[in-house]
């Protein structure tokens, strides 16, 4: 497994290629053998070509770009690009600045547009490519990407085949930011702990004060309704919890429901008892099988499709 770091200061990522022990996700394809068929099975042009196509496809390793919430460390991410390799996954972690996710969200475009960039500069752009979000601040990022690949021509080529939700998104209100903030704030020492605490109170109740002095609510900060009506054709997954106390369960199952309404393919399960961001540790086992199960489901129904 090797891992390497943007160098230029520009955008501070973490890429993970497979171990080359890892398994043969086309085995678990969701590909129908007919498509080969047997040494005396009558030959057809047009299903040859398919076959070439897709036996050149399944040896590109499928990219997954890891979105992490606002103030967790690259070594929580990695846990989660462990849990790809064992799928011969690539996996890209990134994690934009709590600053910039709590206060400067617009501002996250240009990162969006540079993991697009890294992509092509890798060579990647061809391979199944999957987003794995966590909470809003991994939501934040994906609005842009979401919106690049398919408002901007340069980007056109690159199909996002799934995305995966742990978390979120939830609806914006302030009482939600200063729970999001302050839970930063418990991995910290005391000292830290107060100033944090100081300073986001008086930045909320600002807040307030702004929101009471405009007409409309102060709705840069609603990701929820942007992931609500995101353009995407791709299968979605959302992960949460009635246990959640920064995203109510609520929150996603209103997503959930409105993109189903709207014809899109969306999976989802809700657990009683783990908190924000913790389904991966409370629940493991069956994480893991559910994020599997569902790469597995988006490149066999992909390649069935063209086929």
């Amino acid at each position: 497994m090797a891992q390497q770091e943007d160098q230029d200061g520009e955008l501070e990522y973490h890429i993970t290629f497979p171990s080359p022990y890892s398994s043969d996700l086309s085995h678990d394809a969701g590909v129908s053998g007919d498509l080969f068929g047997g040494e005396d099975a009558p030959r057809n042009e047009k299903v040859d070509e398919v076959d070439m196509e897709l036996q050149q496809h399944l040896l590109k390793e499928p990219v997954v770009i890891v979105l992490g919430w606002s103030g967790c460390s690259d070594q929580q991410l990695a846990r989660y690009s462990e849990m790809y390799d064992s799928k011969s996954c690539i996996t890209i972690r990134y994690t934009a600045s709590t600053d910039t996710i709590l206060y400067h969200s617009s501002n996250l475009k240009p990162a969006a547009t540079k993991l697009l960039e890294l992509l092509i500069d890798l060579n990647l752009e061809g391979n199944p490519i999957f987003v794995h979000i966590f909470s809003k601040g991994g939501a934040y990022v994906y609005r842009y990407l979401t919106e690049l690949v398919h408002c901007d021509k340069k980007y056109w080529h690159i199909k996002i085949m799934g995305t995966i939700f742990d978390s979120g998104p939830a609806k914006y209100r302030l009482l939600n930011e200063f729970k999001e903030a302050m839970s930063l704030a418990m991995n910290r020492m005391i000292i830290t702990r107060i100033i944090i605490a100081i300073y986001c109170l008086m930045y909320f109740l600002g807040m307030v004060f702004v929101d009471s002095l405009r007409k409309t609510p102060l709705r840069q900060y609603d990701i929820h309704d942007a992931i609500k009506n995101d353009p995407s054709k791709a299968p979605q997954l959302y992960l949460y919890s009635n246990a959640d106390d920064v995203t109510l369960a609520s929150e996603v199952t209103e997503i959930v429901k409105y993109r189903k309404d709207n014809g899109r393919d969306v999976k989802s399960v809700c657990w009683d008892d783990s908190g924000h961001v913790q389904h991966f540790t409370v629940h493991r086992e069956s994480y893991i099988k559910t994020c599997h199960d569902f790469l597995d489901m988006c490149i066999g129904r992909g390649w069935n499709e063209q086929a």
